[in-house]
């Protein structure tokens, strides 16, 4: 298997479909974060994720912070907030006690700041090789959904809902990469590892259905988030590139390495999908939080089933197939 089986884009789409196709009933959560479930007297969300990376530790966070940042936040991208978690470990031979401790600590210390409780969990070790394997944490996340019912999904978008990103494009890749391959942006480039429940939280008690989905931009970045909206809503994604919120150092970075930052890995950068029109009120909003926010596109009426779609400055429409693989090792 190459590794660009877990780079999030179209390799790993194949996967999950092969993989989903051969059990019933699975194909309709492809594309989800996570999956609400009701019983008699509860409603909860459930997901499951697992996070390796390296270095161990990276500027702005470590694997620990990033292994339950990133749980709270699909579960947050369903409106709902992680309370409890499961937590299974694969050591690897090259993982030092020291480091071990160290990620353990920090995810407690994030586990404690956002009210979640470790409640199990598993430990295997593996004899890899490979120097780069230190540990992989698998979390299964469970989360409160919101008691008004209120439940962003992507496929409820429509022709003329518009798109926004909280935060910016591709720190969290290029910080990792960079400390990994000893490239110097990670002296001015740190990731952006955070829960995203507050903010998230935040824009559906302020506007309730006005919210049509959230999707945090992790592996495959804003071009796989857009690829989900796109196939999952039937409706045609419109990117503007002149207003990507992309740093001056990560746009230096990406055109050194031949990168394109909407593919990269993002750990606190938020797409939100807004009713038509309400984009204003909810850019006003975010800058009251202090959260840095971009319109960056729009949905529109699809003749070919939902494509995407990157307008130049000029006007200039190209439709943006979802790449094979990203060409570097897993950065989240």
């Amino acid at each position: 298997m190459e590794s660009s089986a877990g780079d999030g884009l179209g390799h790993t789409r194949e996967l999950i479909l092969e993989c989903a196709s051969r059990f019933p009933g699975a194909m309709q959560y492809v594309g989800l974060d996570s999956v609400a479930v009701t019983t008699q007297s509860q409603r909860f969300a459930v997901t499951v994720d697992s996070f390796t990376v390296s270095p161990l530790f990276f500027p702005g966070g470590d694997l620990g912070k990033l292994a339950v940042c990133g749980s709270i936040n699909d579960l947050a991208c369903s409106g709902a907030r992680m309370t409890t978690m499961l937590w299974t470990m694969v050591l690897g031979p090259h993982l030092t006690h020291d480091d071990f401790i160290a990620v353990c600590d920090s995810a407690a210390r994030e586990a404690a700041h956002s009210g979640i409780q470790l409640t199990g969990g598993d430990t295997k070790f593996v004899d890899v090789d490979d120097p780069r394997f230190e540990l992989l944490i698998a979390v299964t996340g469970i989360g409160e959904l919101r008691s008004d019912g209120l439940l962003p999904r992507l496929e409820s978008a429509q022709p003329g809902d518009e798109i926004i990103v909280v935060g910016s494009l591709g720190d969290h890749a290029i910080a990792v990469l960079s400390a990994r391959e000893g490239l110097g942006f990670d002296r001015i480039i740190t990731s952006d590892c955070r829960a995203l429940f507050p903010v998230a939280n935040e824009l559906i008690e302020e506007f309730g259905e006005g919210i049509v989905g959230l999707r945090d931009l992790t592996r495959g970045g804003l071009l796989a988030a857009a690829v989900d909206l796109a196939s999952l809503s039937g409706a045609d994604v419109v990117l503007l590139e002149a207003q990507l919120p992309i740093s001056v150092h990560v746009r230096a970075a990406t055109d050194m390495l031949g990168l394109d930052p909407i593919e990269l890995a993002n750990e606190g950068a938020l797409m939100v999908v807004v009713r038509g029109g309400r984009a204003r009120q909810v850019l006003s909003m975010l800058a009251r939080l202090g959260e840095p926010a971009t319109l960056v596109g729009q949905c529109e009426r699809s003749g070919a089933g939902g494509v995407v779609y990157l307008q130049s400055a000029e006007g200039l429409r190209t439709q943006q197939g979802e790449p094979w693989s990203l060409g570097v090792p897993r950065l989240c």
